[in-house]
């Protein structure tokens, strides 16, 4: 069972589960004893399926750990067809961890193609009659609706340098001053980050009274190990294992600050993942099966570091009933 776990294994990672049959073919004509049964596509996808289960419960557990978790998703329209990545993002003792939780796909019944289509192929559109010499009122609406969505922009990101976004820059020690000049560094961001995150920090079950002091004593040890002398890694795993045991709390609003996402780039680089799996030439791959394959290709070791004993254990355990 290893050898046909680590067949399917690097099918997931870089074939196609029809693939798997001549894959066993040629490791009996090397001599390699597989047997007999098992070695066919459907077996394939089953045995990825429980590869990917494996996953699934190590980022269970890992989010078990932690007391801080957000969700990213992000969607493109293909076609009739909705695809979502979900990740999820976690932080543990200041060790930031992105996990592929999976695809989602929603067909949509009520029309045949984009959106589009509909406008090529007629002169209306959801009922509405399309009058070709309506130019400039196109271009008035196009106009207003850029005007909008930058005043939106500049809306949304306006603050990046006060408030809570400032306050977050905390998180990197790159903003840190190479010499705690001033006792009081640092204090009124923190004060504003335990003011904006106070619900979630106490349904954590963090104390948030604590805070404050912790932060003191934390920068303070900090300087005095040699912060700015670069005596230490600084990263926050690294300080986690220096102060965990004295600044809990504070260390648990880092996690938390660490939790959230400064962009989508991973949704979209499991899009490009999804784009190799479900090719033109894959385009009816089920939901389940897809993301199988890409909890797989995402989160699975390398070939040559993989391990297929747990997963053999889950599959093993469930067959039997």
């Amino acid at each position: 069972m290893q050898l046909l776990f680590r067949n399917a294994h690097a099918i997931g990672k870089k074939g196609r589960l029809t693939d798997f049959a001549w894959m066993c073919e040629v490791d009996r004509k090397k001599g390699v004893k597989i047997g007999e049964t098992y070695t066919n596509d459907y077996q394939a996808k089953e045995f990825i399926h429980y590869i990917a289960e494996d996953e699934r419960r190590k980022m269970r557990a890992r989010l078990s750990d932690g007391k801080f978790i957000s969700v990213m998703s992000d969607g493109s329209l293909d076609s009739a067809v909705m695809e979502e990545m979900v990740y999820v993002r976690s932080a543990s003792k200041g060790k930031v961890k992105v996990d592929f939780v999976g695809a989602v796909i929603e067909k949509y019944k009520s029309r045949p193609g984009p959106k589009l289509r509909a406008v090529l192929d007629t002169d209306t559109y959801e009922g509405v009659l399309l009058k070709p010499t309506d130019a400039d009122q196109h271009d008035k609406a196009k106009n207003e609706l850029i005007d909008s969505l930058c005043r939106c922009i500049t809306a949304r990101f306006s603050d990046v340098n006060s408030g809570v976004l400032q306050a977050m820059r905390l998180t990197s020690f790159q903003c840190w001053p190479e010499a705690d000049t001033s006792s009081e560094f640092g204090d009124e961001e923190v004060n504003k980050l335990i003011s904006h995150f106070q619900p979630i920090l106490l349904s954590a079950g963090v104390d948030v009274e604590l805070i404050p002091d912790q932060w003191t004593i934390l920068k303070t040890e900090l300087y005095t190990a040699g912060f700015s002398q670069g005596t230490f890694e600084k990263t926050w795993p690294t300080v986690n294992r220096m102060l965990r045991h004295r600044c809990p709390d504070v260390l648990d609003l880092f996690d938390a600050l660490l939790t959230i996402p400064a962009t989508t780039a991973d949704c979209e680089r499991g899009f490009s993942v999804m784009k190799q799996v479900k090719s033109d030439w894959r385009s009816r791959l089920k939901g389940e099966t897809l993301s199988d394959l890409l909890k797989t290709q995402l989160c699975s070791p390398d070939i040559k570091d993989f391990d297929p004993t747990k997963a053999i254990d889950i599959w093993h355990a469930d067959s039997l009933r």
